[in-house]
């Protein structure tokens, strides 16, 4: 037999293990005992191990599926956040990019928006010059005390269009007027001349010419077409990427942009980020031919032509007036202008190398200089104002001499695409020059003569 303890082998009849001295008999009983119940005890824990394993198992799963909930909700956000806001968190727009964006915004694709302009002669130097007298250099040290100061607004959607114009000598508005278009009729007012406003419609601008001349003139319906020009579906769908590609390449070189500045543009202060160009005579002429090579080759100039050709002698025909004003067989050659200005690009096509030799002769002998200076300030994507300075050096005919000028002028974005408020036709108060009679137009005419002689009296020491 073997001890129960430590495995011994123990002879029969001995009482005590050789080994470990456990005593055989009840002892190996006794151990026997305590070795179940330590083993059930073992199988206890064992037990229990497992249990609180498995709620451990539990619990880590649901982390993993809060982490794992929490990861892709991260990332629908961070999808969503990339289709919205992606240009601007994963793209750097060039500096080119934002000038010529802001200026499409600006002036090609807003239908509404109102500037306040002014233009002035900064410099004209002529004395260096032979082709100019004394009496000419005392118009010109005139004209450079003198501004031109507009507010314009327009509205392509309502085809209103309004020109406030001033005139100022060393800042003194001697001269204040209001021109307003629309497709009803045209109005002016000049305050210093007359004091309410002059309009006529053009229904009765196409009677007037009638009783004049006999000629039938619908200038409503050429008002209405000139206006609609953007509705041909020729325009609507022209692409212009390619145009804008060649201005850009041309521009990208000369462009100069400084962060946060400020200036002041007609009086008001104007902050954004200051793009500058500074282009001369064969910057312009080259942007002018680079562009006229690709309008060459651009079928799409072909059916806007077409269509437009088309919607004016289609206006011609329906109002009468091409009786008056062209024969049938002129107008059957418009009709077909479509495949005359195919043989003309075609034409034009191979003609492109040699205009391009003719350009660089021109620039060759070119006397004189031409240069632009262009100041853009332009926050985020809209233009706030700009300024442009344009010099230009004459040679006199004998080339003996030369006259320099620089002409500037300022311009503030007031609004695009935005409400605006339009003085409009004074129907109540106004004029109508077709209800006029001739003795009333005689007196009217006076008055003016006799406002206009005042003003010069009054105001003679604004010419010395």
């Amino acid at each position: 037999m073997k001890c129960n303890k430590c495995n011994e082998e123990i002879k029969e009849n001995i009482k005590y293990c050789p080994n470990c001295g456990l005593e055989v008999g009840n002892e190996q009983l006794n151990f026997q005992e305590e070795k179940i119940e330590e083993e059930l005890e073992n199988t206890s824990e064992v037990a229990a191990s497992s249990k609180d394993n498995d709620q451990s198992t539990d619990t880590n799963k649901k982390k993993k599926v809060i982490v794992t909930t929490s990861i892709a909700a991260l990332l629908v956000i961070l999808i969503a956040a990339i289709g919205v806001f992606g240009n601007e968190f994963f793209s750097t727009k060039e500096p080119i990019d934002t000038f010529i964006n802001s200026n499409i915004k600006t002036f090609v694709t807003a239908d509404r928006g109102e500037f306040n302009s002014s233009m002035k002669l900064i410099d004209f130097d002529i004395s260096q010059s032979n082709e100019f007298s004394e009496f000419d250099a005392v118009i010109f040290n005139v004209l450079k005390d003198v501004e031109l100061l507009g507010d314009m607004k327009f509205d392509k959607e309502s085809n209103q269009y309004e020109a406030e114009f001033k005139i100022a000598i060393r800042d003194n508005v001697f001269v204040n007027g209001i021109l307003y278009l629309d497709t009803e009729g045209m109005a002016l007012k000049i305050e210093e001349l007359y004091n309410q406003q002059f309009y006529i419609q053009w229904d009765d601008l196409k009677k007037m010419v009638l009783q004049e001349t006999g000629m039938q003139i619908s200038f409503d319906e050429y008002i209405k077409l000139a206006t609609s020009i953007n509705e041909l579906d020729s325009v609507k769908n022209f692409d212009g990427e390619k145009y804008v590609d060649v201005i850009k390449n041309i521009l990208e070189d000369h462009l100069i942009v400084e962060d946060n500045q400020q200036v002041v543009i007609n009086n008001q202060e104007i902050k954004g980020d200051k793009y500058s160009l500074e282009l001369d005579f064969v910057d312009i002429m080259n942007m002018n031919l680079e562009v006229l090579g690709v309008l060459i080759e651009d079928d799409q100039i072909i059916v806007i032509l077409d269509e437009l050709i088309n919607a004016v002698v289609d206006t011609l025909e329906e109002t009468g007036d091409a009786a008056y004003i062209m024969d049938h067989t002129t107008l059957d050659m418009l009709r077909e202008f479509s495949s005359d200005a195919e043989m003309i690009k075609n034409e034009m096509s191979h003609e492109y190398t040699q205009m391009l030799e003719e350009m660089d002769n021109e620039l060759d002998e070119f006397e004189g200089y031409l240069s632009y200076h262009y100041d853009y300030y332009i926050k985020g994507n809209d233009i706030e104002g700009y300024i442009t300075t344009v010099s230009m050096g004459l040679d006199d005919f004998n080339g003996e001499g030369r006259a320099n000028i620089t002409i500037g002028t300022e311009t503030i974005v007031k609004s695009i695409n935005k409400n605006i408020n339009f003085s409009g036709i004074d129907y109540t108060n106004g004029v109508n020059l077709f209800d006029l009679s001739e003795e009333e137009m005689e007196s009217i005419m006076y008055e003016i003569q006799g406002n206009l002689m005042l003003f010069l009296m009054f105001n003679g020491d604004l010419f010395q």
